[in-house]
């Protein structure tokens, strides 16, 4: 096996990986992409379409469209975004700065067991 095999195995893994801990703290990076992508926005309540916001995070983070969708709900109910005429609008900038604040956390702890 040449060294290049063995570097694409090795990448191949970290990949796995890597993509191991987003699923399991999608609803923080969730967050975290909204926290961005709402700061880039103009004006106290900032709103995006629905639909265009739901596919970009998706392909951003490589989750499942029903997995985005779901932590949106519960954002939603959570009283920090509203969905209404296809629009997404943040409600509460505050909590969602909160939930910012673990992202990542999980996997640390997790890593050191």
């Amino acid at each position: 096996m040449t060294i290049i095999d063995k570097l694409c195995r090795r990448l191949q893994s970290a990949n796995i990986k890597i993509q191991h801990l987003v699923k399991k703290d999608a609803r923080g990076l969730i967050a975290l992409h909204l926290r961005y992508l709402f700061q880039e926005l103009p004006g106290s309540t900032p709103s995006v379409p629905y639909h265009a916001c739901l596919e970009e995070i998706s392909l951003s983070l490589e989750l499942p469209m029903e997995v985005v969708r779901g932590v949106l709900s519960q954002l939603q109910a959570d009283g920090v975004l509203a969905l209404g005429n296809d629009t997404l609008q943040l409600v509460d900038r505050e909590k969602l700065l909160r939930l910012n604040e673990g992202v990542g956390g999980d996997a640390g702890d997790s890593a050191k067991t």
